[in-house]
């Protein structure tokens, strides 16, 4: 079976997650599939298919995972995209912008990140500071699903994930696509600079590359960002 990217994550990096909505509410579509040569990435193949109907486009990435890719390729991404959609019937299809709301840090919020650190595998709320491989590192809980505890620590422009549970070896492929490596049984972690993105993309990406619900909603990285 060919490994394909959730498509949401980077299109949103990229700035065009209203018009991928619009795509998909219109019954399209929408994959990005890495193509490989010599067991790295070459190229990726995007993909817009309603029935029999499609159209798609070949991007270069010179062997990095999109995941990683700097705003420069992220622009370059959108440009595609939306050049692509317009091949289809869709043409210029409208696109109706996302009020994003201002979230605010409530005191239960302020308590739990200052709350002292346990196991990753203990934790049990989002924000929770836990260890990290280093004993004087803090992490703090971005995610927690069944089976599966994910927390990041944040120090622009540098992000740390790690990743427990006894569901990872069940998502050992989208792990190893997203960029994570085991260094130890059951534990998976990756350190990614974000110099050309955001922490919040990042993890967003990361969150949603997984594929699994989450029973702690999206986090707001600015909580514990350089803490």
């Amino acid at each position: 079976m060919a490994i394909s990217y959730d498509p949401k994550p980077l299109l949103i990096a990229a700035g065009v997650g209203d018009l991928l909505t619009a795509v998909e509410g219109n019954g399209y579509k929408v994959t990005i599939q890495p193509l490989k040569h010599n067991a790295k990435i070459a190229d990726l193949l995007i993909k817009i298919s309603k029935g029999e109907n499609f159209s798609s486009q070949t991007i270069p990435c010179s062997g990095l995972s999109p995941l990683s890719w700097g705003k420069a390729d992220l622009v370059w991404l959108a440009e595609i995209f939306t050049d692509l959609v317009k091949t289809t019937e869709l043409g210029n299809i409208p696109v109706v912008k996302k009020i994003e709301k201002v979230q605010s840090v409530s005191p239960d919020t302020k308590k739990v990140v200052s709350s002292d650190r346990v196991k990753l595998e203990e934790a049990t709320a989002l924000y929770q500071p836990v260890f990290g491989t280093d004993p004087n590192s803090k992490y703090f809980v971005v995610g927690i699903a069944d089976g599966l505890k994910i927390a990041a620590r944040v120090k622009n422009p540098n992000v740390s994930i790690k990743v427990v549970g006894p569901r990872v070896k069940d998502l050992t492929k989208k792990l190893t696509d997203l960029g994570f490596s085991g260094k130890e049984a059951g534990h998976w972690s990756a350190h990614i600079t974000c110099s050309h993105t955001t922490p919040e993309k990042l993890i967003g990406a990361v969150l949603l590359g997984l594929g699994v619900p989450f029973e702690t909603g999206i986090p707001q990285v600015s909580v514990i960002e350089g803490k």
